[in-house]
């Protein structure tokens, strides 16, 4: 059973942080250890980190026994800025500002980690910001008892649960406990970061991986129509108003009317904002439209189970 942590003592602190620092990476790979200083610097930051997350009660563990601990959140819950100042302080102390910015560089060119497309394309998640098994318990099976923490409180909520790893030794064992590998960056040599998600069977058909990247891909591309360029902008002229407001309101009633137990096409959907308010009365429905990207931000929100966008 999950247990909110509101204290640990400095010894069960550096227990975490330590269990971190002598992690062993699979041959070549330096992980995100390559940003620290030494191994004590990396055990110093995850000191800080979990320090943190105690501030801000988005620490667990498995037991009062304390034998793992998971630190996790839903994206757009941000910390105090005495708890980020503290982070960033600790972070500078313990960088090796040298690899900092290769990696920088790197970043740069590296692609978009998942969680930041999901936030983009204003997903919400729940991000596990640190996963621990101290020594003594390592290799008895806490750590799928530790992830289910997170991944119940993800279909609680209805929405993805996305991690960070930077070990392809953790990425295995993550995708054996039920999470799969959907981007990978390449920061430097011996550095990935493999961005984790598990996808509750509960949440909405839009917010799964293969629509989520597909979508992220159409949006970053070039803009190729009229529509294109104003698919981002476009609900701001269709009901922005107080008047469009009301002028669709009365359009969906009498629509609603009509589609009513039938199988709906619909052309020139754009953004979908009438056919989501109409879907549910219809049979089904499908709706379609020219530009890609109408169809990507169509896809955002919530879109009822018998419509397709096409």
């Amino acid at each position: 059973m999950a247990v909110k942590i509101n204290t640990l003592t400095e010894a069960e602190i550096r227990s975490i942080g330590d269990a971190f620092a002598d992690h062993a990476y699979a041959d070549g790979g330096f992980g995100m250890r390559y940003l620290a200083k030494d191994r004590q610097a990396v055990s110093d930051y995850i000191c800080a980190y979990v320090r943190m997350a105690i501030k801000e009660r988005v620490l667990y563990s498995t037991s009062e026994k304390h034998e793992a601990f998971i630190a996790f959140k839903i994206n757009g819950h941000g910390m105090s800025l005495s708890s980020a100042a503290d982070l960033l302080g600790t972070a500078y102390k313990c960088a090796d500002l040298s690899h900092i910015l290769t990696a920088g560089k790197g970043f740069l060119h590296s692609g978009k980690g998942y969680g930041t497309i999901l936030s983009k394309l204003k997903i919400p998640y729940l991000y596990v910001g640190m996963v621990a098994v101290t020594k003594p318990y390592q290799g008895q099976g806490y750590m799928r008892e530790l992830l289910e923490i997170a991944l119940e409180e993800g279909r609680k909520h209805a929405m993805p649960v996305v991690l960070d790893t930077d070990a392809v030794l953790k990425k295995a064992k993550y995708e054996h406990l039920g999470m799969r590998c959907v981007t990978t960056q390449h920061i430097a040599d011996g550095v990935e970061l493999y961005g984790m998600v598990y996808e509750p069977d509960t949440m909405p058909k839009e917010w799964r991986s293969e629509t989520v990247l597909r979508d992220h891909q159409i949006l970053s591309s070039e803009d190729r129509s009229i529509w294109d360029k104003f698919a981002p902008v476009y609900s701001q002229f269709v009901t922005g108003t107080p008047g469009n407001r009301r002028a669709y309101a009365a359009m969906y009633r009498r629509i609603r009317k009509v589609v009513k137990g039938r199988d709906v096409l619909e052309v020139a959907t754009g953004l979908g904002v009438i056919a989501k308010q109409v879907a549910d009365e219809a049979k089904s429905m499908i709706a379609t439209d020219f530009s890609e990207k109408m169809l990507a931000v169509a896809r955002r929100g919530e879109v009822p189970d018998d419509l397709l966008f096409e």
